[in-house]
């Protein structure tokens, strides 16, 4: 797990001006990052490019290289089970950053925090 680049794609996710939707890769233009709308792994991947091998596209594994995450971290963060007690598709920016932040408290991806039930 890459701390400093979940830091870097939770400060992307906040301050980037680049709208957040868990239903959507990448879509728009990433140069001036007008109109760009990302999911958490499409975030992770423009806001740690830096760091991605060379000429990586802003898709399939790139997030999970980005974050430093295993197959089934990556699969628990980007493409979380539709049947969870929260909706992660429908999560926000802000959502998005708690279930970061549990991330790197805890190591652990969970969606659940979400629900009310960590509390």
């Amino acid at each position: 797990m890459n701390r400093e680049n979940i830091r870097k794609t939770i400060d992307h996710i906040r301050n980037s001006g680049v709208q957040f939707d868990m239903n959507v890769w990448w879509r728009g233009l990433v140069e001036n990052e007008c109109d760009t709308v990302c999911c958490i792994g499409g975030h992770a991947a423009i806001a740690c490019y830096d760091q991605l091998p060379p000429n990586a596209p802003i898709c399939g594994n790139s997030g999970m290289i980005a974050l430093g995450l295993s197959r089934e971290q990556a699969e628990e963060l980007f493409t979380p089970d539709s049947d969870l007690p929260c909706d992660p598709y429908n999560a926000s920016a802000e959502d998005a950053i708690r279930v970061l932040e549990y991330l790197l408290d805890t190591g652990e991806v969970d969606w659940t925090i979400l629900d009310g039930s960590h509390d």
